[in-house]
């Protein structure tokens, strides 16, 4: 998780497709999901920290000179969290879509982990299998793309 300054403000921890914990928290989650649906357990931590950062990499941030940051996602993350989306049947064609329906599953999220009676259990379960691989996928990537050492055979 990353924590930036702003200004005086503190940004939050957010989403970061190269976060090497992002694909075993949204795979703990869909568990957590999954258990919940099932109705065998209360516990829904990862589903409440996977909210959070969901929600914080979408909130406004204020900069300097009176500017502001609409969002805290790189291109690779909002790839990633669009194809997680569309897993969902949730058909996003621009960035300000991805933004706005993140918000709502960061809504969702914290009514299931809440125990507040979500009728989309399976499609939330879907979007953090969908995040978790996606993040994997990316995070292997990103990994064998660095420059070997240079005196390693």
């Amino acid at each position: 998780m990353i924590k930036l300054q702003a200004a005086s403000q503190v940004i939050k921890p957010h989403l970061h497709s190269s976060d090497s914990e992002l694909p075993t928290l949204a795979a703990r989650a869909a568990i957590e999901l999954d258990s919940l649906h099932r109705g065998r357990t209360d516990d829904a931590s990862c589903v409440r920290k996977l909210s959070d950062l969901l929600r914080n990499s979408v909130e406004s941030v204020e900069l300097p000179q009176g500017r502001h940051l609409a969002a805290l996602m790189d291109a690779s993350t909002v790839v990633i969290v669009a194809r997680a989306l569309r897993s969902t049947e949730k058909n996003v064609k621009t960035t300000k879509e991805v933004w706005e329906l993140t918000r709502e599953v960061a809504d969702e999220l914290e009514q299931a982990a809440s125990q507040q009676t979500s009728a989309r259990l399976e499609g939330l379960r879907d979007f953090c299998l969908e995040l978790a691989r996606g993040s994997a996928a990316h995070h292997h990537t990103f990994r064998s793309s660095r420059a070997p050492l240079p005196f390693r055979r």
